[in-house]
């Protein structure tokens, strides 16, 4: 009989595409997963995971946001409201 053996995860990393947001959150940085400040941010601004990313995507996020169309964008005037009303 064999047992279950699960695999140990590694660590998603993943890139923040959007803007800076003082106090945890630096554009175009690597995470190992969601930092937990997110979960304060995504209290006010549920789209700002959104703008976490695998970096192969980051061409097009990248587009999209220079573009000023898309999702990703979408995403990003989001956090800068939030920013903006919450002097972050």
């Amino acid at each position: 009989m064999k047992k279950n053996v699960e695999k140990e995860k590694a660590p998603t990393r993943l890139m923040y595409v959007g803007p800076t947001v003082l106090g945890g959150l630096t554009q175009n940085t690597m995470y190992e997963g969601i930092p937990s400040v997110v979960g304060t941010i995504k209290e006010k601004c549920p789209l700002v995971v959104n703008l976490f990313i695998p970096i192969e995507k980051y061409p097009e996020a990248y587009e999209q946001i220079r573009r000023r169309a898309g999702a990703y964008y979408s995403a990003w005037k989001a956090v800068v409201a939030y920013k903006a009303d919450n002097h972050a």
